[in-house]
């Protein structure tokens, strides 16, 4: 068939992707995807990267067999350049193969993800498949259960795919070289729950603006963020825009907020009843109506993970969760992981992730899904 542009109906996706040009697809948020079914000898995809941080990959997942696609090395661009590994610009367009020498006859699925946060967006610009065709689409997945994660490092795969690194800080000088959304926690219990899944996380990121550690042009919160399709401040990426909520209504909404709030100082620790931790309960507690707003019917789920913090953070999050049950919110919930903060000092590996996964999904099989959704 030759090119399968990116407004093929066939082409099922997810994710706060900017479709402001349908033949452009602008691959935002981490864990946004494009999949496809499709027969032929050999399959390629054209994108072009735009870099902020770091040095960028995209995944993609073909017949159940994971690659990925490496856009910038943290020194050369696509075409050689040296470039700056902290500083924006956009690559040239360019095709990377993913796959040749493929069986005619069967019938390939592949995934294509977006690995990484706002260290990069990336326009997809279609699909090149030899001597084949995409396949027609299941309508069915789309009335899957569906799941929304506003969460920060953690709730997006960074450094996950280190081996060898459980229960320790993270390796000097990774680069981002091992952050992979598909072994975050999140992409983890959405494969379990077989939900499609719109993660929408940033590492660093906390709760407040002038706190955490997102973004080093400027520190921007969650509460800046959630409603975002475009959300990095740095001016000289693409203009920050809003989301629209009519384009994705999750079932449940995982709010994974308060690991890096502590960054300028752990005051919730030093000061539990002070007017920095009651500010912060207060803004918790709005972002939390806020979402509510927006989807009036969904589950909200309010967590940290097994990344060391003090326990402070918890007891406010369970505070804020007690004042709203006792609003008669009675689809919020609080969950807390088994060794809930004190795992690791570093990031959550793949087999942690895969812990935290089972425990959640364990918790919403029995106290969320057994009330109607």
């Amino acid at each position: 068939m030759g090119i399968i542009t990116p407004d093929n109906r066939n082409l099922e996706y997810c994710g706060r992707i900017d479709f402001t040009d349908a033949c452009r697809p602008l691959f935002i948020w981490a864990g946004s995807y494009v999949r496809m079914r499709f027969t032929g000898t050999s399959v390629s995809v054209r994108l072009q990267n735009t870099h902020d941080l770091w040095s960028n990959r995209m995944g993609y997942v073909l017949d159940g067999i994971e690659g990925e696609i490496l856009l910038f090395d943290g020194e050369k661009d696509s075409s050689g350049m040296l470039r700056d590994n902290e500083g924006v610009w956009m690559d040239e367009e360019r095709d990377y193969l993913i796959a040749d020498d493929l069986d005619p006859d069967q019938a390939h699925e592949l995934l294509l993800f977006k690995r990484q946060d706002s260290c990069h967006y990336v326009s997809f610009l279609g699909f090149d498949v030899e001597d084949g065709d995409i396949r027609e689409r299941a309508q069915e997945s789309d009335n899957r259960l569906k799941i929304e994660v506003y969460g920060d490092s953690v709730s997006n795969g960074e450094v996950s795919e280190v081996v060898g690194y459980e229960g320790k800080a993270d390796p000097e000088n990774h680069n981002a070289r091992y952050n992979n959304v598909r072994h975050s926690y999140a992409w983890k219990l959405a494969d379990r729950l077989d939900a499609r899944l719109q993660d929408v996380s940033q590492g660093g990121i906390a709760l407040l603006d002038n706190t955490g550690y997102f973004h080093p042009s400027g520190l921007v919160g969650v509460l800046s963020t959630w409603d975002k399709l475009k959300y990095n401040p740095r001016p000289e990426m693409p203009e920050q825009s809003t989301w629209d909520f009519e384009r994705f209504t999750p079932d449940i909404v995982i709010v994974a907020i308060g690991q890096n709030d502590n960054a300028q100082g752990d005051y919730m620790a030093e000061d539990y009843n002070g007017g920095k931790a009651d500010n912060w309960r207060s803004n918790y507690y709005s972002l939390i109506k806020n979402i509510r707003g927006r989807y009036p019917a969904a589950h909200i789920i309010m967590i940290t993970t097994v990344l060391i913090h003090d326990k402070a953070w918890d007891d406010s999050i369970t505070a804020v969760y007690e004042r709203l049950k006792g609003e008669g919110d009675d689809r919020v919930h609080r969950f807390l992981f088994t060794g809930n903060g004190a795992v690791t000092p570093g990031h959550i590996r793949d087999s942690e992730a895969e812990v935290m996964a089972a425990e959640l999904e364990e918790y919403i099989c029995e106290e969320v899904l057994n009330q109607s959704m």
